[in-house]
């Protein structure tokens, strides 16, 4: 025969039981409630001292997040979904995604990398629908520091990049194969810089609007030279000075 648990002892557990909270919701299946919130949002999974806490969904008008929470907020992996199509999967912290992740936009662009409170943060990949690719810094969710951009047109940029704009030293490679080296402000270089071009010929010297204007020196892969005035990209010859070779374009 069990013995029967003394009375004192019966109602002491009957008294805390009954000081105990109610867990917020109805329980749907075992160890998984359902909470309907102010706001409309409706959150399914596990609670732990009235909280979300473990593995969950919480779906609002305009949002769906499954993954993990702690203390009722999203911690760990998840994935969150926004009504307009944006989507992002990987780790989130203080109920913002925070770590490694990857965004996928509705409008076909994607990034894959770090993500600090949110926002792109520190190194990653950006891929355009276009199929424009970016690979290098990131700060307060733009472009921003040292990187390359890879661009669908076969034209490459590598160097200092300045929220979303290829602005600061750099060296940019075009499809034909044509090199400038220099200071860029929105892509074009401008400033005392070099362009080495396909055909072998050098320029060194300013440039503005990304070609040769004003004082510069071209050298020619057949060894000859021209120092002085340029503008718009051809050599202004001197009455005194050397002639650049019949039919030279340095464009």
């Amino acid at each position: 025969m069990i013995p029967r648990a003394p009375l004192a002892l019966l109602v002491l557990l009957a008294t805390l039981a009954a000081a105990q909270p109610k867990p917020p919701g109805r329980e749907i299946s075992p160890g998984v409630r359902q909470v309907e919130l102010p706001d409309g949002s409706v959150y399914r999974g596990s609670i732990r001292d009235g909280a979300f806490d473990g593995r969950g969904e919480l779906v609002g008008p305009t949002y769906r997040y499954e993954g993990g929470f702690r203390d009722g907020l999203k911690q760990g992996r998840g994935v969150f979904q926004w009504k307009n199509g944006d989507r992002y999967e990987g780790l989130f912290a203080d109920d913002r995604p925070d770590g490694a992740g990857e965004f996928r936009f509705a409008s076909g662009a994607r990034y894959v990398g770090t993500v600090r409170q949110g926002e792109m943060s520190g190194y990653g990949t950006y891929t355009e629908r276009n199929g424009d690719v970016y690979e290098g810094r990131f700060a307060r969710g733009k472009p921003h520091g040292l990187g390359s951009f890879r661009f669908a047109n076969g034209d490459v940029y590598e160097g200092e990049v300045t929220e979303g704009h290829v602005t600061g030293h750099g060296r940019y490679r075009s499809a034909g194969g044509d090199v400038t080296e220099g200071d860029f402000v929105d892509g074009t270089a401008r400033g005392r810089g070099m362009i080495l071009y396909a055909s072998g010929d050098l320029y060194e010297g300013e440039l503005h609007g990304g070609q040769p204007d004003g004082q510069g020196v071209l050298r020619y892969a057949d060894g000859r030279r021209f120092q002085g005035d340029f503008r718009a990209g051809q050599p202004v010859p001197e009455p005194k000075g050397e002639t650049p070779k019949e039919g030279a374009n340095p464009l």
